[in-house]
């Protein structure tokens, strides 16, 4: 299981999440919160490459559903993919939380 939340408070790619691409019945719940008062743009991006290997350079993929977001949003990832991220394109103030859930066995 994965389970990890990191805060984003500056423009740019946020950290890579690698994901259990093997998994059967892979899916992958991803959440944007933002804090109060937050003003930012963000897309989430997602990868079928492996992050972790050297030499790779991953090709992203913006998430349909949180491109150019400026709020709280969610998403969920049901074909395998090898990482997720989150870029933040535009930054004034606030916090974004990113938040991934991946379960299963």
């Amino acid at each position: 299981m994965i389970d990890v939340s990191v805060d984003v408070t500056e423009a740019g790619d946020g950290p890579i999440i690698p994901l259990n691409r093997w998994q059967k019945d892979f899916n992958v719940t991803v959440a944007c919160d933002l804090s109060a008062g937050a003003v930012l743009t963000y897309t989430l991006q997602y990868t079928l490459d492996k992050v972790n290997r050297s030499g790779v350079t991953p090709v992203w993929f913006e998430s349909l559903d949180l491109a150019g977001a400026s709020g709280t949003g969610i998403s969920n990832i049901i074909s395998p993919a090898a990482a997720v991220k989150v870029s933040v394109d535009s930054y004034t103030s606030g916090t974004l939380t990113f938040r991934v859930i991946q379960s299963g066995a």
